[in-house]
């Protein structure tokens, strides 16, 4: 069993983060999920390197630039996707405890992709995230999604927070441009598939421990005691 006790020295109320390549691994299924449509659609699959850098992008003009009908392609993606691929991602080493160790201090999170809202909310609770999210937004929710700062000023209305008093945290330079467009303090993870340094001047991190870091500043104090259960 383990107390913690902290002591927070630090005004940021919200973190916003992004899910693919950020919380979560899922380049293996956005591969293979998208690959199998285009194959039933008698278009040319990705290789690895091609699709990575897409990854965050919108999903219909992933599927529009192979030369495929956008809206069945879409359609299909997310009823192959939740039959077959849902499974087969992984969570980032320390993505879980980092949530959960933002809401022992107070900090409201959120998550906001490129994913479609019911079909992201489905990949976290596979994976023990929503248990530690405030609120997830598709963007099939909003009315312009990331890059555009509309993704990130919709999470922020719900939560109840200003731009200036939350950090938004991602792999790619769309994750970096929606929340310096918002207002908010942008963190780039390098453990992703796109380059969050492209959006200019901004943090970029290494470990969800370093990410911490950022977060709480050097002020936190954090106390840990173990007791064993006999």
């Amino acid at each position: 069993m383990t107390n913690i006790s902290s002591t927070v020295l630090n005004t940021m109320k919200a973190a916003i983060f992004d899910m693919d390549g950020t919380l979560l691994d899922t380049f293996p299924s956005i591969l293979g999920c998208i690959n199998e449509v285009l194959t039933e659609m008698g278009a040319v699959p990705f290789k690895p390197e091609e699709l990575r850098p897409l990854v965050g992008t919108f999903i219909g003009d992933i599927y529009g630039g192979k030369g495929v009908d956008p809206d069945k392609a879409r359609l299909r993606h997310r009823e192959l996707y939740m039959s077959q691929y849902i499974d087969t991602s992984k969570a980032y080493p320390g993505a879980l405890e980092t949530l959960a160790n933002l809401r022992l201090h107070k900090v409201k999170t959120a998550v906001v992709t490129m994913r479609v809202g019911h079909i992201a909310r489905a990949v976290l609770e596979q994976y023990g995230f929503m248990n530690n999210l405030d609120i997830v937004l598709g963007e099939d929710e909003v009315a312009r999604a990331k890059p555009d700062p509309e993704h990130i000023l919709a999470a922020l209305r719900k939560l109840n927070v200003d731009s200036v008093d939350a950090f938004m945290i991602g792999d790619s330079e769309y994750d970096m441009l929606a929340g310096l467009r918002a207002g908010c303090r942008p963190i780039g993870v390098s453990w992703g598939y796109g380059k969050p340094a492209n959006a200019g001047k901004v943090t970029i991190v290494g470990t969800f421990k370093e990410l911490e870091n950022e977060i709480f500043g050097p002020n936190i104090r954090i106390k840990q005691t173990h007791k064993l259960n006999e």
